[in-house]
């Protein structure tokens, strides 16, 4: 499924949206969705997990299964990831099943919007909201969340 991109490659499956937005330079537009975020492929070495993501359990069989629809279908819906510290790297916020699977089967690219964000309690905060939607957060990583939003200077209320 990898293969190498050359120059102007598209390297998803799936044809970039044409519209509304800026040149990127290869005769493909890049849709803006808001200031602040965009829709990309980035190549998978520049994208990393945060440390602060309070989700440490990842059931085996659930990513096998998505192991095989990405590998089948491909990335259906891109990952949500900020600016690293380090010019062009990536940390991502929502997503770390689809990028981990995206590792183990070969990918070199992940579809991502792009957020930029005032500081870490920004980040933070929208990692908690995604992993509060989810069923399967045990009562754990909810609670190492909160404490993660106590230290970096939310007030507790």
């Amino acid at each position: 499924m990898a293969h190498k991109a050359k120059e102007n490659d598209n390297p998803s499956p799936y044809p970039l949206p044409q519209g509304e937005g800026e040149n990127n330079g290869n005769g493909m537009t890049a849709v803006v969705e808001s200031p602040a975020e965009t829709s990309v492929q980035l190549a998978l070495a520049d994208v990393f997990e945060s440390p602060d993501n309070t989700r440490k359990i990842f059931d085996a069989a659930k990513m096998e299964e998505l192991e095989r629809d990405l590998d089948a279908n491909g990335q259906l819906a891109p990952v949500l990831v900020m600016p690293a510290d380090v010019a062009g790297r990536y940390e991502l916020i929502d997503g770390a099943r689809r990028l981990r699977v995206l590792r183990n089967i070969g990918s070199l690219f992940i579809e991502a919007k792009i957020r930029a964000l005032d500081n870490r309690l920004d980040g933070i905060i929208l990692r908690l909201c995604a992993n509060a939607q989810r069923a399967d957060i045990t009562p754990l990583e909810e609670a190492n969340a909160y404490l993660q939003l106590t230290d970096a200077g939310m007030p507790v209320e």
